[in-house]
């Protein structure tokens, strides 16, 4: 799906499925510079670089000195103000946000009617903002707002940047996983992070929750919190 939208934006034609047409006639009608599925990528200095190489045999790879890259959906610049959009295909999702999104409770744009839960893409939010950021100096207040294509008209889920005031702490946010990382490495000490991706992805099989459907996974923690 990523790909085709991708293409009909570039050579503006449309999408092949109508019901996911509106997604592009929707990106179509901003004004300024768009572009589609780009790929942003800083090194550990916080500075932009290229999120790929090619090496000495002629061969495309990722660039090793790219400490953070990430692929932007959609996103229109006009002046010093931008629109990014990320496209998602599954279902909406809410969480508790911790203590490096919590302050993203306050960049929504209605403010997160599901408050104290937000949309747990929130993170994601954060770091391509703050990439677009970083590669776009001139950029100054930027909307960034998840597509949900199942969900026609969903307008719930925008976030709303300004260089100036959010710059340091959408630093932090996207710092807070790496030095979480590096402390349970520093001290080998790993918390249990149960999702999705333990049925069929995750090789830790000394966890409680390896090999397991997230619906299983969801009973037990129910029955931990003793719910």
């Amino acid at each position: 799906m990523h790909e085709e939208f991708e293409d009909c934006v570039n050579l503006e034609c449309d999408f092949s499925d109508p019901q996911y047409q509106w997604v592009l006639d929707d990106f179509r009608s901003d004004t300024g510079l768009k572009m589609a599925e780009m790929a942003l990528a800083i090194d550990v200095d916080w500075k932009p670089c290229p999120p790929e190489i090619v090496d000495e045999e002629g061969k495309t790879r990722l660039n090793p000195d790219a400490w953070y890259i990430g692929k932007i959906d959609f996103t229109c610049i006009n002046g010093t103000h931008a629109k990014v959009r990320d496209l998602k295909t599954g279902k909406r999702k809410f969480k508790d946000p911790d203590d490096s999104t919590r302050w993203l409770i306050h960049r929504h744009r209605t403010g997160m009617a599901t408050a104290p839960q937000m949309q747990a893409n929130a993170r994601q939010a954060n770091d391509y903002a703050l990439l677009t950021f970083l590669h776009f100096p001139s950029i100054m207040t930027m909307d960034f707002s998840f597509v949900w294509s199942d969900v026609e008209g969903v307008k719930e889920d925008v976030f709303e940047f300004d260089r100036e005031r959010d710059y340091s702490t959408m630093v932090d946010t996207m710092r807070a996983i790496p030095l979480r990382i590096k402390e349970a490495e520093d001290q080998d000490n790993w918390e249990y992070n149960p999702s999705g991706l333990c049925f069929e992805y995750c090789p830790v099989i000394s966890c409680p929750y390896y090999g397991r459907r997230y619906s299983q996974i969801k009973k037990m923690l129910a029955k931990k919190e003793g719910k």
